[in-house]
Protein backbone atom coordinates (compact mmCIF):
# COMPACT_ATOMS: atom_id res chain seq x y z
CA UNK A 1 0.00 0.00 0.00
CA UNK A 2 1.53 3.24 -0.96
CA UNK A 3 2.57 5.15 1.83
CA UNK A 4 1.35 8.53 -0.16
CA UNK A 5 -2.38 7.28 0.22
CA UNK A 6 -4.18 7.74 3.18
CA UNK A 7 -7.04 4.07 3.63
CA UNK A 8 -9.84 5.81 5.39
CA UNK A 9 -12.08 2.91 5.06
CA UNK A 10 -12.19 -0.74 3.77
CA UNK A 11 -14.10 -3.50 3.77
CA UNK A 12 -14.40 -7.44 2.97
CA UNK A 13 -17.23 -9.53 2.52
CA UNK A 14 -17.73 -13.17 0.84
CA UNK A 15 -19.84 -13.09 -2.32
CA UNK A 16 -21.80 -16.33 -3.37
CA UNK A 17 -24.36 -17.37 -5.50
CA UNK A 18 -26.16 -20.78 -4.27
CA UNK A 19 -27.57 -21.57 -7.77
CA UNK A 20 -24.19 -21.27 -9.74
CA UNK A 21 -21.11 -21.14 -7.63
CA UNK A 22 -18.22 -18.83 -7.46
CA UNK A 23 -18.11 -18.55 -10.87
CA UNK A 24 -21.81 -16.71 -11.40
CA UNK A 25 -21.23 -14.80 -7.99
CA UNK A 26 -17.86 -13.51 -9.75
CA UNK A 27 -19.69 -12.04 -12.50
CA UNK A 28 -22.22 -10.66 -10.68
CA UNK A 29 -19.62 -8.95 -8.87
CA UNK A 30 -18.03 -7.74 -12.13
CA UNK A 31 -21.63 -6.69 -13.82
CA UNK A 32 -23.12 -5.21 -10.76
CA UNK A 33 -19.65 -3.16 -10.04
CA UNK A 34 -19.11 -1.77 -13.20
CA UNK A 35 -22.81 -0.44 -14.06
CA UNK A 36 -22.22 1.37 -10.67
CA UNK A 37 -18.82 3.13 -11.74
CA UNK A 38 -20.31 3.46 -15.05
CA UNK A 39 -23.18 4.92 -13.73
CA UNK A 40 -21.37 7.31 -11.56
CA UNK A 41 -20.11 8.52 -14.53
CA UNK A 42 -22.58 9.02 -16.57
CA UNK A 43 -22.36 6.44 -19.07
CA UNK A 44 -24.70 4.11 -17.71
CA UNK A 45 -26.58 3.73 -20.92
CA UNK A 46 -22.91 2.33 -22.39
CA UNK A 47 -22.78 -0.30 -19.52
CA UNK A 48 -23.93 -3.08 -22.29
CA UNK A 49 -20.84 -2.22 -24.73
CA UNK A 50 -18.26 -1.14 -22.33
CA UNK A 51 -18.57 -4.73 -20.31
CA UNK A 52 -16.57 -5.35 -17.32
CA UNK A 53 -12.92 -3.31 -19.47
CA UNK A 54 -13.42 -0.08 -19.75
CA UNK A 55 -11.19 3.68 -18.63
CA UNK A 56 -13.59 6.85 -19.07
CA UNK A 57 -14.23 9.78 -17.56
CA UNK A 58 -16.53 12.85 -17.44
CA UNK A 59 -14.34 15.47 -16.52
CA UNK A 60 -14.62 15.43 -13.05
CA UNK A 61 -14.38 11.90 -12.32
CA UNK A 62 -12.81 8.95 -13.68
CA UNK A 63 -13.54 4.93 -13.60
CA UNK A 64 -11.27 2.67 -15.11
CA UNK A 65 -11.83 -1.34 -15.15
CA UNK A 66 -10.14 -4.45 -16.03
CA UNK A 67 -9.35 -8.05 -15.19
CA UNK A 68 -6.06 -7.90 -12.85
CA UNK A 69 -4.75 -11.56 -13.94
CA UNK A 70 -6.71 -14.96 -14.30
CA UNK A 71 -8.59 -14.85 -10.56
CA UNK A 72 -8.86 -10.46 -10.01
CA UNK A 73 -11.38 -8.20 -11.61
CA UNK A 74 -10.76 -4.52 -10.31
CA UNK A 75 -13.01 -0.93 -10.68
CA UNK A 76 -11.75 2.68 -9.77
CA UNK A 77 -13.83 5.11 -9.12
CA UNK A 78 -11.57 8.53 -8.93
CA UNK A 79 -11.81 12.53 -8.27
CA UNK A 80 -9.25 15.01 -7.59
CA UNK A 81 -7.31 13.60 -4.48
CA UNK A 82 -9.25 10.53 -3.59
CA UNK A 83 -10.12 7.17 -4.77
CA UNK A 84 -12.31 4.03 -4.24
CA UNK A 85 -11.44 0.64 -5.39
CA UNK A 86 -13.20 -2.82 -5.43
CA UNK A 87 -11.30 -6.23 -5.98
CA UNK A 88 -13.27 -9.76 -6.49
CA UNK A 89 -11.08 -11.96 -6.05
CA UNK A 90 -11.91 -15.77 -7.26
CA UNK A 91 -8.79 -17.53 -6.13
CA UNK A 92 -10.27 -19.37 -4.12
CA UNK A 93 -13.30 -22.04 -3.02
CA UNK A 94 -15.38 -18.82 -2.88
CA UNK A 95 -15.72 -15.29 -4.67
CA UNK A 96 -14.67 -12.60 -2.49
CA UNK A 97 -15.27 -8.68 -2.43
CA UNK A 98 -12.62 -5.74 -0.95
CA UNK A 99 -13.52 -2.11 -1.01
CA UNK A 100 -11.60 0.69 -0.11
CA UNK A 101 -11.61 4.76 -0.10
CA UNK A 102 -8.09 6.43 0.27
CA UNK A 103 -7.25 9.57 -0.03
CA UNK A 104 -4.29 11.79 -0.66
CA UNK A 105 -2.66 14.22 2.36
CA UNK A 106 -4.36 17.27 2.47
CA UNK A 107 -7.19 16.00 0.48
CA UNK A 108 -10.88 14.94 2.05
CA UNK A 109 -12.90 12.29 0.44
CA UNK A 110 -16.54 13.85 -0.54
CA UNK A 111 -19.39 12.55 1.58
CA UNK A 112 -21.91 12.48 -1.19
CA UNK A 113 -19.40 10.02 -3.28
CA UNK A 114 -19.38 7.85 0.40
CA UNK A 115 -22.82 8.35 0.64
CA UNK A 116 -23.85 7.10 -3.11
CA UNK A 117 -21.06 4.22 -2.72
CA UNK A 118 -22.84 2.67 0.83
CA UNK A 119 -26.18 2.58 -1.19
CA UNK A 120 -25.55 1.86 -4.56
CA UNK A 121 -22.41 -0.10 -4.41
CA UNK A 122 -23.78 -2.16 -0.60
CA UNK A 123 -27.15 -1.72 0.02
CA UNK A 124 -28.30 -3.24 -3.69
CA UNK A 125 -26.49 -6.93 -3.97
CA UNK A 126 -25.31 -7.88 -6.73
CA UNK A 127 -28.43 -9.55 -7.97
CA UNK A 128 -31.18 -11.62 -6.83
CA UNK A 129 -29.66 -14.77 -6.05
CA UNK A 130 -26.36 -13.38 -4.66
CA UNK A 131 -25.55 -12.82 -1.39
CA UNK A 132 -22.64 -11.09 0.36
CA UNK A 133 -21.53 -12.15 4.19
CA UNK A 134 -18.74 -11.06 6.42
CA UNK A 135 -17.68 -13.87 8.89
CA UNK A 136 -20.65 -15.77 8.33
CA UNK A 137 -23.64 -12.66 8.77
CA UNK A 138 -25.64 -11.37 5.84
CA UNK A 139 -24.04 -7.86 4.83
CA UNK A 140 -27.25 -5.78 3.93
CA UNK A 141 -29.08 -7.65 6.02
CA UNK A 142 -30.55 -8.24 9.65
CA UNK A 143 -29.65 -11.41 11.27
CA UNK A 144 -32.29 -12.41 13.43
CA UNK A 145 -31.92 -14.16 16.49
CA UNK A 146 -35.10 -16.27 17.58
CA UNK A 147 -34.32 -19.87 18.51
CA UNK A 148 -31.81 -21.48 21.18
CA UNK A 149 -29.98 -23.02 17.33
CA UNK A 150 -29.23 -19.50 16.32
CA UNK A 151 -27.27 -18.39 19.86
CA UNK A 152 -24.60 -21.23 18.40
CA UNK A 153 -24.01 -19.28 14.96
CA UNK A 154 -24.45 -15.97 17.09
CA UNK A 155 -21.20 -16.82 19.61
CA UNK A 156 -19.44 -18.13 16.59
CA UNK A 157 -19.78 -14.79 14.91
CA UNK A 158 -18.62 -13.43 18.16
CA UNK A 159 -15.48 -15.34 18.15
CA UNK A 160 -14.67 -15.63 14.61
CA UNK A 161 -10.87 -14.43 13.80
CA UNK A 162 -11.54 -13.05 10.46
CA UNK A 163 -14.12 -10.92 11.86
CA UNK A 164 -13.02 -6.68 11.01
CA UNK A 165 -16.74 -5.27 11.34
CA UNK A 166 -18.51 -4.67 14.61
CA UNK A 167 -21.76 -6.52 15.35
CA UNK A 168 -24.95 -4.23 17.07
CA UNK A 169 -27.22 -6.12 18.48
CA UNK A 170 -30.40 -4.80 19.11
CA UNK A 171 -32.64 -6.03 21.72
CA UNK A 172 -36.55 -6.40 21.78
CA UNK A 173 -38.08 -4.13 24.44
CA UNK A 174 -40.31 -6.61 25.64
CA UNK A 175 -42.29 -9.97 25.05
CA UNK A 176 -45.39 -9.26 23.82
CA UNK A 177 -44.82 -5.97 21.21
CA UNK A 178 -41.60 -7.43 19.54
CA UNK A 179 -40.46 -3.86 19.21
CA UNK A 180 -36.91 -2.24 19.14
CA UNK A 181 -35.46 1.39 19.69
CA UNK A 182 -33.49 0.98 16.37
CA UNK A 183 -34.62 0.44 13.30
CA UNK A 184 -32.31 -2.98 12.23
CA UNK A 185 -33.16 -2.81 8.33
CA UNK A 186 -32.29 0.94 8.08
CA UNK A 187 -29.36 0.26 9.84
CA UNK A 188 -28.39 -2.78 7.61
CA UNK A 189 -28.62 -0.69 4.57
CA UNK A 190 -27.49 2.63 5.40
CA UNK A 191 -24.15 1.14 7.30
CA UNK A 192 -23.73 -2.25 5.29
CA UNK A 193 -20.23 -1.50 4.90
CA UNK A 194 -19.14 -0.78 8.40
CA UNK A 195 -21.74 -2.99 10.78
CA UNK A 196 -23.38 -6.14 10.98
CA UNK A 197 -26.63 -5.74 11.93
CA UNK A 198 -28.38 -8.47 14.32
CA UNK A 199 -31.37 -8.73 16.65
CA UNK A 200 -32.71 -10.97 19.53
CA UNK A 201 -36.04 -11.57 21.50
CA UNK A 202 -36.43 -10.70 24.25
CA UNK A 203 -37.13 -14.43 25.72
CA UNK A 204 -33.31 -15.27 23.42
CA UNK A 205 -32.00 -12.76 25.09
CA UNK A 206 -32.10 -13.96 28.92
CA UNK A 207 -30.24 -17.25 27.28
CA UNK A 208 -27.66 -15.40 25.66
CA UNK A 209 -27.28 -13.85 28.98
CA UNK A 210 -26.70 -17.08 30.40
CA UNK A 211 -24.55 -18.54 28.13
CA UNK A 212 -21.95 -15.81 27.37
CA UNK A 213 -22.47 -13.82 31.07
CA UNK A 214 -24.50 -10.84 32.44
CA UNK A 215 -21.55 -8.91 31.74
CA UNK A 216 -21.59 -9.36 27.99
CA UNK A 217 -25.02 -9.81 27.92
CA UNK A 218 -27.84 -7.55 25.94
CA UNK A 219 -31.50 -7.51 26.75
CA UNK A 220 -34.91 -5.63 27.41
CA UNK A 221 -34.19 -3.07 24.67
CA UNK A 222 -30.65 -2.26 24.87
CA UNK A 223 -28.52 -2.09 22.52
CA UNK A 224 -24.78 -3.48 22.19
CA UNK A 225 -21.68 -2.92 19.55
CA UNK A 226 -19.09 -6.00 20.15
CA UNK A 227 -16.19 -4.89 18.42
CA UNK A 228 -13.99 -7.33 16.19
CA UNK A 229 -11.72 -9.66 18.68
CA UNK A 230 -14.41 -10.06 21.17
CA UNK A 231 -12.79 -12.60 23.87
CA UNK A 232 -15.42 -13.47 26.35
CA UNK A 233 -12.62 -15.56 28.70
CA UNK A 234 -10.05 -12.81 29.13
CA UNK A 235 -11.40 -9.65 27.52
CA UNK A 236 -12.86 -6.56 28.69
CA UNK A 237 -16.49 -6.28 28.84
CA UNK A 238 -16.36 -2.19 28.74
CA UNK A 239 -14.65 -2.55 25.39
CA UNK A 240 -17.74 -3.31 23.75
CA UNK A 241 -20.19 -0.09 24.31
CA UNK A 242 -23.83 -1.18 26.24
CA UNK A 243 -26.57 1.31 25.61
CA UNK A 244 -29.12 0.95 27.78
CA UNK A 245 -33.00 2.28 26.72
CA UNK A 246 -32.78 5.68 29.12
CA UNK A 247 -29.72 7.03 27.81
CA UNK A 248 -30.11 5.91 24.09
CA UNK A 249 -29.50 8.79 21.61
CA UNK A 250 -31.24 8.39 18.06
CA UNK A 251 -28.00 8.67 16.14
CA UNK A 252 -26.09 6.18 17.77
CA UNK A 253 -25.99 3.36 15.11
CA UNK A 254 -24.38 6.09 12.48
CA UNK A 255 -22.08 7.30 15.11
CA UNK A 256 -21.10 3.75 15.57
CA UNK A 257 -20.92 3.09 11.66
CA UNK A 258 -18.59 6.09 11.33
CA UNK A 259 -16.16 4.98 13.96
CA UNK A 260 -16.46 1.21 12.62
CA UNK A 261 -15.48 2.70 9.01
CA UNK A 262 -12.65 4.85 10.30
CA UNK A 263 -11.23 1.81 12.75
CA UNK A 264 -11.09 0.08 9.18
CA UNK A 265 -9.14 1.98 8.11
CA UNK A 266 -6.12 0.57 10.20
CA UNK A 267 -6.59 -2.89 8.64
CA UNK A 268 -3.54 -4.84 7.15
CA UNK A 269 -5.50 -6.42 3.56
CA UNK A 270 -2.90 -9.08 2.61
CA UNK A 271 -4.96 -11.19 0.24
CA UNK A 272 -4.05 -9.70 -2.77
CA UNK A 273 -3.10 -6.04 -4.51
CA UNK A 274 -5.78 -3.01 -4.41
CA UNK A 275 -3.54 -1.05 -6.72
CA UNK A 276 -3.66 -2.03 -9.70
CA UNK A 277 -4.65 -1.37 -13.44
CA UNK A 278 -2.56 1.42 -14.45
CA UNK A 279 -0.24 0.08 -12.03
CA UNK A 280 -0.53 -3.78 -12.63
CA UNK A 281 1.52 -4.00 -15.36
CA UNK A 282 4.32 -2.75 -13.66
CA UNK A 283 4.12 -4.61 -10.65
CA UNK A 284 2.80 -8.34 -12.14
CA UNK A 285 4.75 -7.52 -15.41
CA UNK A 286 1.32 -8.62 -16.74
CA UNK A 287 -0.29 -6.37 -19.88
CA UNK A 288 -3.46 -5.42 -18.31
CA UNK A 289 -6.64 -5.13 -21.39
CA UNK A 290 -7.37 -1.93 -20.81
CA UNK A 291 -8.20 0.30 -24.28
CA UNK A 292 -6.78 3.44 -24.67
CA UNK A 293 -8.77 6.79 -23.47
CA UNK A 294 -10.98 8.10 -26.27
CA UNK A 295 -9.53 11.49 -27.91
CA UNK A 296 -10.67 14.44 -25.52
CA UNK A 297 -13.69 16.24 -26.75
CA UNK A 298 -15.93 18.78 -25.72
CA UNK A 299 -17.93 16.54 -23.68
CA UNK A 300 -15.05 14.83 -22.14
CA UNK A 301 -12.03 17.20 -21.33
CA UNK A 302 -8.97 15.55 -20.49
CA UNK A 303 -8.56 15.15 -17.02
CA UNK A 304 -6.20 17.15 -15.10
CA UNK A 305 -3.00 15.78 -13.74
CA UNK A 306 -3.01 15.27 -9.91
CA UNK A 307 0.44 14.91 -9.01
CA UNK A 308 3.66 15.79 -10.26
CA UNK A 309 5.39 13.53 -12.33
CA UNK A 310 8.61 13.02 -9.66
CA UNK A 311 5.73 11.58 -7.71
CA UNK A 312 4.44 9.53 -9.96
CA UNK A 313 7.47 7.63 -10.48
CA UNK A 314 7.76 7.23 -7.11
CA UNK A 315 4.40 5.65 -6.41
CA UNK A 316 5.02 3.42 -9.61
CA UNK A 317 8.05 2.12 -7.79
CA UNK A 318 6.37 1.48 -4.64
CA UNK A 319 3.66 -0.65 -6.80
CA UNK A 320 6.69 -2.54 -7.82
CA UNK A 321 7.94 -3.39 -4.78
CA UNK A 322 4.18 -4.34 -3.79
CA UNK A 323 4.16 -6.45 -6.90
CA UNK A 324 7.46 -8.28 -5.56
CA UNK A 325 5.61 -8.78 -2.32
CA UNK A 326 2.85 -10.40 -3.76
CA UNK A 327 5.18 -12.93 -5.44
CA UNK A 328 6.62 -13.27 -2.18
CA UNK A 329 3.43 -14.11 -0.65
CA UNK A 330 2.26 -16.72 -3.46
CA UNK A 331 6.42 -18.45 -3.12
CA UNK A 332 5.03 -18.87 0.51
CA UNK A 333 1.52 -20.57 -0.69
CA UNK A 334 3.47 -22.80 -3.03
CA UNK A 335 5.87 -23.49 0.05
CA UNK A 336 2.54 -24.52 1.64
CA UNK A 337 1.22 -26.91 -0.78
CA UNK A 338 4.64 -28.54 -1.14
CA UNK A 339 4.54 -28.77 2.41
CA UNK A 340 0.87 -30.60 2.34
CA UNK A 341 1.78 -32.96 -0.89
CA UNK A 342 4.87 -34.49 1.03
CA UNK A 343 3.06 -35.19 4.38
CA UNK A 344 2.65 -38.86 2.88
CA UNK A 345 6.18 -39.00 2.94
CA UNK A 346 7.10 -38.03 6.31
CA UNK A 347 7.33 -41.18 8.26
CA UNK A 348 5.82 -41.73 10.87
CA UNK A 349 6.78 -42.98 14.17
CA UNK A 350 5.46 -46.01 16.45
CA UNK A 351 6.15 -44.71 19.61
CA UNK A 352 5.22 -41.12 21.21
CA UNK A 353 8.55 -40.45 22.63
CA UNK A 354 9.58 -39.30 19.59
CA UNK A 355 6.92 -36.97 18.75
CA UNK A 356 9.04 -33.71 20.22
CA UNK A 357 11.72 -34.00 17.33
CA UNK A 358 9.06 -35.19 15.05
CA UNK A 359 7.48 -32.04 15.32
CA UNK A 360 10.26 -29.78 15.14
CA UNK A 361 11.77 -31.39 12.31
CA UNK A 362 9.08 -31.57 9.88
CA UNK A 363 6.62 -28.88 11.11
CA UNK A 364 8.57 -26.03 12.69
CA UNK A 365 6.78 -22.81 12.75
CA UNK A 366 3.32 -24.30 11.68
CA UNK A 367 2.80 -26.78 14.94
CA UNK A 368 4.03 -25.97 18.72
CA UNK A 369 3.54 -28.81 21.40
CA UNK A 370 4.02 -27.52 24.80
CA UNK A 371 5.57 -29.09 27.68
CA UNK A 372 2.22 -29.99 29.18
CA UNK A 373 1.36 -31.63 26.35
CA UNK A 374 5.08 -33.54 25.75
CA UNK A 375 4.66 -34.92 29.06
CA UNK A 376 1.03 -36.62 28.63
CA UNK A 377 2.46 -37.84 25.20
CA UNK A 378 5.22 -39.57 27.34
CA UNK A 379 2.66 -40.69 29.92
CA UNK A 380 0.60 -42.03 27.24
CA UNK A 381 -0.90 -45.64 26.78
CA UNK A 382 -2.98 -44.87 24.19
CA UNK A 383 -3.04 -47.86 21.97
CA UNK A 384 -2.22 -46.42 18.47
CA UNK A 385 0.43 -43.46 18.52
CA UNK A 386 0.52 -43.43 14.48
CA UNK A 387 -3.39 -42.09 14.18
CA UNK A 388 -1.68 -39.20 16.52
CA UNK A 389 1.00 -38.36 14.48
CA UNK A 390 -1.17 -38.24 11.66
CA UNK A 391 -3.45 -36.00 13.48
CA UNK A 392 -0.38 -33.55 14.33
CA UNK A 393 0.03 -33.45 10.53
CA UNK A 394 -3.30 -33.07 9.66
CA UNK A 395 -3.07 -29.93 12.14
CA UNK A 396 0.44 -28.38 10.92
CA UNK A 397 -0.55 -28.78 7.19
CA UNK A 398 -4.33 -28.92 5.94
CA UNK A 399 -5.44 -27.18 9.46
CA UNK A 400 -3.23 -24.25 9.66
CA UNK A 401 -3.73 -23.32 6.06
CA UNK A 402 -7.48 -23.43 6.28
CA UNK A 403 -7.02 -21.05 9.32
CA UNK A 404 -4.59 -18.91 7.78
CA UNK A 405 -6.79 -18.68 4.52
CA UNK A 406 -4.77 -20.56 1.70
CA UNK A 407 -6.08 -21.69 -1.53
CA UNK A 408 -7.61 -24.62 -2.44
CA UNK A 409 -7.52 -25.62 1.49
CA UNK A 410 -10.87 -24.47 2.17
CA UNK A 411 -12.74 -27.83 1.73
CA UNK A 412 -9.71 -30.27 3.13
CA UNK A 413 -10.05 -30.39 6.84
CA UNK A 414 -13.50 -31.99 6.41
CA UNK A 415 -12.62 -34.81 4.37
CA UNK A 416 -8.86 -35.20 6.46
CA UNK A 417 -11.43 -35.48 9.48
CA UNK A 418 -13.31 -38.07 8.07
CA UNK A 419 -10.52 -40.31 6.59
CA UNK A 420 -8.42 -40.34 9.95
CA UNK A 421 -12.16 -41.23 12.24
CA UNK A 422 -11.69 -38.14 14.25
CA UNK A 423 -13.75 -35.53 15.32
CA UNK A 424 -12.92 -32.08 15.84
CA UNK A 425 -15.18 -29.87 17.89
CA UNK A 426 -14.97 -27.37 21.06
CA UNK A 427 -13.42 -28.89 23.77
CA UNK A 428 -15.44 -27.36 26.29
CA UNK A 429 -17.59 -23.96 27.21
CA UNK A 430 -16.00 -21.27 28.43
CA UNK A 431 -17.97 -21.04 31.11
CA UNK A 432 -17.65 -24.32 32.30
CA UNK A 433 -13.34 -23.83 31.65
CA UNK A 434 -13.54 -20.86 33.79
CA UNK A 435 -15.11 -23.54 37.23
CA UNK A 436 -12.16 -26.43 36.08
CA UNK A 437 -9.38 -24.07 37.41
CA UNK A 438 -6.23 -24.20 34.98
CA UNK A 439 -6.76 -27.88 33.56
CA UNK A 440 -8.05 -26.12 30.10
CA UNK A 441 -5.36 -23.05 30.25
CA UNK A 442 -1.98 -22.31 29.06
CA UNK A 443 0.39 -19.68 29.03
CA UNK A 444 2.01 -19.39 25.67
CA UNK A 445 4.51 -18.39 24.37
CA UNK A 446 6.23 -18.70 27.89
CA UNK A 447 5.22 -18.76 31.73
CA UNK A 448 4.74 -15.13 32.30
CA UNK A 449 2.65 -14.26 29.43
CA UNK A 450 -1.28 -15.06 28.46
CA UNK A 451 -3.24 -17.57 29.48
CA UNK A 452 -4.76 -19.39 26.88
CA UNK A 453 -7.85 -21.46 26.46
CA UNK A 454 -7.43 -24.64 24.97
CA UNK A 455 -10.35 -24.06 22.84
CA UNK A 456 -10.45 -27.20 20.25
CA UNK A 457 -10.00 -30.80 20.72
CA UNK A 458 -9.65 -33.63 18.04
CA UNK A 459 -11.34 -36.84 19.77
CA UNK A 460 -11.81 -40.44 19.17
CA UNK A 461 -13.52 -42.53 20.90
CA UNK A 462 -16.06 -42.47 24.02
CA UNK A 463 -14.58 -44.56 26.59
CA UNK A 464 -13.25 -42.76 29.58
CA UNK A 465 -10.20 -45.62 29.24
CA UNK A 466 -7.19 -43.46 28.16
CA UNK A 467 -5.78 -46.53 26.04
CA UNK A 468 -8.87 -46.88 23.56
CA UNK A 469 -9.72 -42.87 23.60
CA UNK A 470 -7.64 -40.40 22.10
CA UNK A 471 -8.14 -36.31 22.89
CA UNK A 472 -5.17 -33.52 21.68
CA UNK A 473 -6.56 -30.78 22.88
CA UNK A 474 -5.37 -26.84 20.77
CA UNK A 475 -5.69 -23.84 20.36
CA UNK A 476 -5.00 -21.56 16.94
CA UNK A 477 -2.61 -18.64 17.74
CA UNK A 478 -3.76 -16.46 15.13
CA UNK A 479 -0.79 -13.21 15.34
CA UNK A 480 1.74 -15.82 14.94
CA UNK A 481 0.07 -18.44 12.33
CA UNK A 482 0.53 -21.27 14.96
CA UNK A 483 -1.18 -24.27 15.94
CA UNK A 484 -0.52 -24.88 19.96
CA UNK A 485 -0.92 -28.29 21.69
CA UNK A 486 -1.58 -28.11 25.24
CA UNK A 487 -2.30 -31.69 26.17
CA UNK A 488 -2.37 -35.05 24.69
CA UNK A 489 -3.74 -37.91 24.41
CA UNK A 490 -6.34 -38.61 27.39
CA UNK A 491 -9.08 -37.04 28.46
CA UNK A 492 -8.43 -33.88 30.28
CA UNK A 493 -11.02 -34.03 33.19
CA UNK A 494 -9.80 -37.54 33.60
CA UNK A 495 -6.01 -36.40 34.08
CA UNK A 496 -6.56 -33.31 36.00
CA UNK A 497 -9.61 -33.20 38.22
Amino acid sequence: MSSFWRTEAQFVATVSAPAGGAEEAFAAVRRHWARTALAFVGKAAEADSRGTTFNVSNGNFRAMAADVDTPYWGVRIAGPGWRVEVVADRSGAETMLTLRRQVLPNARFPEQVAEFLRKVGLATAPGPAVRLEHSGAPVGAVLELRKSRDLDLFERLLAHPRRRMPILLVSETDPHTNSLLVDPASLAVTAADALLSVTITYELAYELSDRIGKVWSCYMGAVRVYQPGADLLRGDPWDHPLHLPARLSPDMPARAAEEARRKSGEWEMDWWMLDFLEDASASRRTPIPVPPPAPPTPEEPVEETQHEPEVEGLLLRVSRLEGELERMRALVRRLGAAVRSEGNQVPIPGSLLEVQEWVEEHYGGRLVLLPRALRGARESVYRDPPLVYKCLQFLATEYRDARVGEESTQEAPQESIRRLGVELTRSISPSRAGQEGDTYFVHWPTSKDRRWFLEWHLKKGTSHDPRESLRIYFFWDAQREQVVVGWMTSHLENRFS
